[in-house]
């Protein structure tokens, strides 16, 4: 996951959708839907001195069009180091005509730097070598991948060339790890209409899992209830007959009345943006009531629970999304949320970043993270702004690579029952990896690889709580191509 650690031989194929496409089909090129590209990230030993490039990384595309198509490359640049020489960075086609080398002034950060290369279906990376002879320098290169063939299309990703003047270390191939492997229920959410949570829905302080059945035929707006033995889950029960019944409903789940149970809630956000909730009594939801007459603002919200200000009560929090980056809070009395209060600005400022709620450095108190994931302006960053209970402060930089796909599913749970929420990134159904990072209360640690692979198809649903009341956080799987529900212990 780290970005100077990436081993030669690993080649990653990256989906990037196109005009409503699905990402596993790859559809000829009369008809463009997807284009595959290949980017290999790689280590450069270039040890020869000034004016030698290292070996060439190739980056083709896999669009199922002819070869004899052309593409417009756009890169971007950016050093990532300051160590006081010029680097260069040569771009050519397969034919070796065309080449376009760009110049990189030292410590630069910033990907203005545009240029263009007409490539024959690929086209290759160099790095130059300047003068010093620097232990280890790192460059980012952004690209923009114009297809030109019937319909036009674009990808981008970062690529990453380290170039160190020793010997690049021969990466140890990593096992895969096994398939996730424990069955808690055979019958559960086995519906794609169904959308699972995760919730102390009892006050055991062990995990349960509900679902909503929403539009479901048969099963319009019903919502069921397993709760958790300590090492299985137990029978499906109906705890509501009525409750988030339109398909784009967002279900909430928190404890918002401070009882020591978690509840349901439910936000209208594609219409009247009202917030209904149904609070638990141990062993059905109560009948939803309104709890706020809107929260939103625009298109690009996002809303989500937690407890802003430690009182008990699991509050609701709006990143707006906007160039302001307005993130609001409406706190709940225990019976309703009060009206919305900004609470900062400047935070998630794009459409890009995904923004989520965690009490990352232990206080009982829930802050605020946002990560970047693929936007060009801060690839894979995370950032984290801490509550005070009355508002959040500056937001600062925790992890420059974690959560760089938005088809990676980003979760947090307790890891190592130190009381601080750690972080779970699951890769997608292609890969199946999943990884962690522990806080550690002011930062962020080295991403660590889950010992279980976790999504085996796009229909499995990700979440993480504590199942057996151990105080380490467990991932749970919602199978719902098979009905079945997988847990993966904390090891």
């Amino acid at each position: 996951m780290q970005k100077n650690s990436l081993p030669i031989t690993i080649l990653f194929i990256l989906t990037t959708v196109l005009l409503g496409a699905a990402p596993s089909r790859l559809l000829a090129c009369n008809s463009m839907a997807t284009i595959n590209i290949q980017f290999k990230y790689a280590t450069s030993d270039v040890s020869e001195g000034a004016g030698t490039f290292s070996t060439p990384i190739l980056v083709t595309t896999s669009d199922g069009c002819p070869t004899n198509h052309s593409a417009t490359v756009q890169f971007a640049t950016e050093d990532i180091t300051t160590d006081g020489g010029d680097h260069a960075i040569l771009l050519w086609n397969g034919s070796g005509s065309q080449g376009l080398s760009i110049t990189i002034p030292p410590g630069t950060n910033s990907n203005s730097e545009f240029n263009t290369l007409t490539s024959i279906h690929g086209f290759h990376v160099g790095i130059y070598d300047d003068a010093i002879a620097e232990s280890s320098e790192e460059f980012r290169a952004y690209i923009v991948f114009a297809q030109n063939c019937t319909t036009n299309g674009n990808a981008s990703h970062w690529i990453t060339i380290l170039d160190n003047d020793t010997p690049a270390p021969t990466p140890t191939p990593t096992p895969n790890p096994p398939q996730r492997s424990q069955i808690w229920h055979y019958s559960f959410a086995g519906d794609l209409h169904e959308t699972p949570y995760v919730g102390d829905f009892n006050g055991d302080m062990k995990t349960d899992i509900v679902t909503f059945t929403h539009d479901e035929p048969g099963l319009v707006g019903q919502a069921f209830v397993a709760l958790s033995t300590g090492s299985s889950f137990g029978s499906s029960a109906l705890w509501s007959s009525w409750f988030a019944v339109g398909a784009d409903e967002k279900v909430l789940i928190g404890d918002f009345n401070g009882d020591g149970m978690d509840d349901a809630a439910t936000w209208l956000a594609a219409s009247s943006r009202q917030v209904y909730v149904a609070t638990s009594t141990g062993s059905s939801f109560s009948g939803g009531s309104e709890w706020s007459g809107g929260i939103g603002v625009g298109a690009n919200d996002v809303v989500v629970a937690g407890d802003v200000n430690g009182d008990g009560r699991a509050d609701l929090i709006d990143f707006v999304r906007d160039t302001d980056g307005r993130v609001l809070v409406a706190l709940s009395t225990g019976a309703s949320f009060a009206a919305p209060v900004e609470w900062t600005r400047g935070f998630a400022i794009s459409t890009y970043e995904r923004p989520r709620v965690a009490d990352v450095n232990g206080d009982h108190i829930a802050d605020i993270i946002t990560f970047a994931t693929d936007s060009p302006a801060a690839f894979g960053d995370v950032y984290v702004a801490l509550s005070s209970g009355t508002g959040f402060g500056a937001p600062t930089k925790w992890h420059d690579w974690f959560a760089i796909n938005p088809q990676e599913e980003v979760r947090f749970g307790d890891l190592n029952h130190d009381g601080v929420q750690d972080f779970l990134t699951f890769l997608s159904p292609q890969y199946g990896d999943a990884y962690t990072s522990l806080s550690n209360g002011s930062g962020m640690g080295a991403s660590v690889r889950w010992y279980e692979n976790i999504r085996v198809l796009w229909t499995d649903q990700v979440s993480v709580g504590d199942v057996n009341s151990d105080g380490k956080a467990d991932v749970i799987v919602f199978a719902q191509s098979e009905g079945r529900v997988y847990v993966s212990p904390a090891p």
